[in-house]
């Protein structure tokens, strides 16, 4: 199901021992928008707040979409993960 909003924040929690796996977030034209590689399941949850800042360094809330996002776990074990939850928090607005 497609966003069309601003994502807020991105919440990664995992079940296991797994020490060493990736998390990104894309909008539909394979741009990262969020990465985190050092994810572990020792250190979590994780609980980020999006933004983004443009070329003079002014930050922004909120990241802008319209349209599909893809959520990607790279590099995680399946023997020692045994769930994770990604949650992606936003403001809609219709079209």
């Amino acid at each position: 199901m497609p966003i069309y909003g601003y994502l807020d924040r991105i919440v990664i929690d995992s079940a296991g021992t797994d020490t060493s796996y990736k998390v990104y977030l894309k909008d539909d034209h394979t741009i990262t928008l969020f990465s985190k590689t050092d994810c572990s399941s020792a250190t979590e949850p994780y609980s980020y707040i999006l933004s983004e800042v443009d070329d003079g360094g002014n930050a922004f809330p909120g990241i802008p979409v319209g349209g599909a996002c893809t959520l990607e776990v790279a590099d995680i074990d399946d023997a020692t993960a045994t769930a994770i939850t990604i949650t992606l928090y936003y403001v809609g607005y219709y079209q």
